[in-house]
């Protein structure tokens, strides 16, 4: 009986061990993100407003070489160690979700703002930083550090039809730097 008991348990802990091994991984890893220095400016600029918050899509151009501050044109983007590939994304995504009585507003030039629904009235937030960083994306005047990962988010096109679409989706906003006058291009 003894022997029959241990035989068991040898097995069943066999099993549980191979079971595992088999097992599929439900702890997907994060995808890795990157930093990439972008210039505002230049570049069409795709905004979608709804009740949950705000997608911004925003064009831009392939840097020539590696991230420099004075070679970087109005409009451009680059990694900080390599010129972009060809095949490599030309768009940025941001996707800002609001809840609760916070609302996602637009002032002229595409400025994004925040608003509060408070006691029936409507009070201007002060701008977080991301958004603040995403606004400069609209100004050569400035170069703002973003943090990305690459993927593909889906679109309809003209017929309506739905397609992938590579993109640099943004993940985290870094440093926000003024361009001196000279470097203004």
């Amino acid at each position: 009986m003894k022997r029959q008991l241990f035989g068991l348990l040898a097995l069943s802990t066999t099993a549980v061990g191979v079971l595992g091994l088999c097992a599929p991984d439900t702890a997907e890893a994060a995808p890795t993100s990157y930093s990439i220095y972008c210039r505002g400016g230049q570049g069409a600029t795709d905004l979608n407003i709804h009740w949950g918050g705000v997608a911004l899509e925003k064009q831009f151009l392939h840097g020539t070489g590696p991230y420099d501050a004075a070679d970087l044109r109005p409009g451009e983007c680059a990694w900080p160690d390599r010129a972009m590939g060809a095949s490599e994304p030309y768009r940025l995504f941001y996707l800002r979700k609001v809840g609760g009585r916070d609302q996602i507003s637009v002032r002229g030039n595409m400025q994004l703002g925040l608003w509060r629904i408070g006691k029936n009235l409507l009070a201007e937030q002060r701008t977080p930083q991301d958004l603040v960083a995403i606004n400069r994306l609209q100004s050569p005047n400035f170069i703002v550090e973003l943090r990305v990962t690459s993927t593909e988010i889906r679109k309809k096109n003209r017929n309506g039809d739905a397609r992938e679409v590579k993109v640099l989706k943004v993940t985290d906003v870094g440093v926000v730097r003024q361009i001196d006058q000279s470097n203004r291009g």
